[in-house]
């Protein structure tokens, strides 16, 4: 992963609790760079996440299975699919939260951003104060 960090000036109506945000589909982590300056008024840590696969993170191969041609069985297959690609995306956030040692985190996600932050929330509620989603 690559992580844009900003640190704002220190004020008392500064969240301490960082603010996670991650991109939407074929977008990167700088898509919110022109909001990093406004949000460092309100939180005192703004981490800005590239997905695997996105910007300049790495490119692990996601094995999924293929699709049978069987059309009972296909259906069967993308639900396989569909929740492997989810766990990828919402274990790769937990990996980053435990590296970068964040307890709990506002997480704010657009688009496809916006899926993975509800599927890690499901998940994780324990380390997500407040879930916002960016249309």
């Amino acid at each position: 992963h690559i992580t844009s960090k900003q640190k704002g000036s220190l004020s008392t109506t500064q969240s301490k609790t960082p603010l996670v945000l991650l991109h939407g589909y074929m977008n990167g982590c700088l898509y919110f760079y022109r909001n990093f300056y406004g949000l460092s008024r309100y939180f005192e840590s703004i981490y800005s996440v590239d997905l695997l696969g996105w910007g300049l993170s790495s490119r692990p191969k996601l094995a999924l299975p293929s699709n049978p041609s069987n059309s009972a069985q296909q259906q069967d297959t993308i639900t396989v699919q569909r929740e492997l690609t989810e766990a990828f995306f919402v274990e790769s956030l937990e990996a980053w939260r435990k590296a970068q040692g964040v307890d709990k985190m506002i997480l704010a996600g657009h688009s496809m951003g916006g899926y993975i932050s509800v599927a890690y929330t499901e998940k994780y509620p324990e380390h997500v104060e407040r879930l916002i989603l960016i249309s």
